[in-house]
């Protein structure tokens, strides 16, 4: 019998493991198997794709809490770019509480205006990032973006949507912006 906790190789009797003192009332019959390197490969293949879900899922939500406010400041007609840019800020921020969790994995942290876009900030927790890159989370989000019809006006008032993110416990952060150009 193994310790279901440590893995260490209990004695038929034992009621406790001697190594990390936990009941032996649960212990595995079987002796705890070890990936080979083809499974160890097909797992973390499976965690990258499991954080570019994560990162489609937090899109999608956040789209779809900003979407009204998008809409609503969209059609008071404000006179400039930077209005716009600065009334769907102060709206968001308004009806959204910071940090929201959008899932166990990703945290919308804030949003922020520049002079010619609107900025997310995420915060990724416990993910897998060695497959990642800008260009990769790019490609995956234009079309996203350029489908919805709000943020498809937003950007064809030349405001970009950038998306930042960062790991939670490491500097690594990536960055994505979408302009007007990627939607044509």
């Amino acid at each position: 019998m193994f310790c279901n906790n440590c893995g260490n190789e209990l004695k038929p009797e034992a009621e406790f493991c001697g190594k990390c003192g936990k009941s032996a009332g649960n212990a595995a019959k079987e002796a705890p198997s070890i990936p080979s390197s083809e499974e160890s490969k097909s797992n973390h293949v499976w965690k990258v794709v499991a954080s570019i879900l994560v990162f489609f899922v937090a899109f999608a939500v956040v789209r779809y809490l900003t979407q009204e406010t998008v809409s609503s400041v969209m059609s008071d007609d404000p006179a400039s770019k930077q209005e716009i840019i600065d009334a769907t800020v102060q709206s968001v921020r308004s009806s959204t509480s910071f940090p929201y969790e959008l899932d166990e994995l990703t945290t919308w942290t804030g949003m922020t205006g520049t002079s010619n876009s609107l900025r997310y900030q995420y915060t990724l927790h416990d993910v897998d990032t060695s497959q990642l890159s800008n260009s990769l989370l790019k490609s995956t989000v234009v079309s996203s973006v350029c489908e919805n019809q709000d943020t498809r006006a937003i950007l064809d008032m030349d405001i970009n949507m950038d998306y930042s993110y960062a790991v939670e416990g490491s500097s690594q952060t990536y960055f994505v912006s979408v302009s007007k150009a990627d939607c044509i």
